[in-house]
């Protein structure tokens, strides 16, 4: 999921030839629905897959509770996992259907804010948490 074109060459390959092209059509769609916000957000690493499986959470009309859906993820190294998930009742009134639009609300920074930010001493709490005070309600990203 990090570079959504290597993960449609993956799908592309284990894809049966046997299946009936109504369950390769949803298969592609599926995978469309998972790489929406990797599209929008880039490379995040570990935490691509999971990107891509709320993107597909989020934008599909067609899953349902009770659906399992496969998970792979690997790296470098020669470490890969593999395990599946199974969507439980009311899982979807977790989801956001307005995540595109609030990440199109982002704005860009230049390098030199971004390095203030990055750099910027937290001050933590009694409870450890830190509050980034002049960022209330902005949402930022690099690029």
């Amino acid at each position: 999921m990090p570079y959504p074109k290597l993960a449609l060459k993956g799908l592309k390959k284990i894809l049966d030839k046997s299946l009936p092209q109504e369950k390769k059509d949803l298969l592609q769609k599926h995978f469309d629905e998972s790489i929406i916000y990797s599209q929008k957000v880039g490379n995040i690493y570990t935490g691509s897959l999971f990107l891509g499986l709320l993107s597909l959470l989020e934008n599909s009309d067609s899953l349902k509770a009770g659906d399992k859906i496969a998970l792979y993820s690997y790296g470098s190294g020669a470490v890969s996992e593999f395990f599946s998930v199974e969507l439980v009742e009311g899982y979807e009134k977790q989801l956001r259907k307005n995540r595109l639009d609030l990440l199109d609300q982002r704005q860009a920074l230049s390098v030199a804010d971004y390095e203030r930010i990055f750099f910027e001493e937290a001050n933590l709490d009694e409870s450890g948490s830190a509050t980034m005070s002049g960022y209330e309600g902005t949402r930022l990203c690099s690029g």
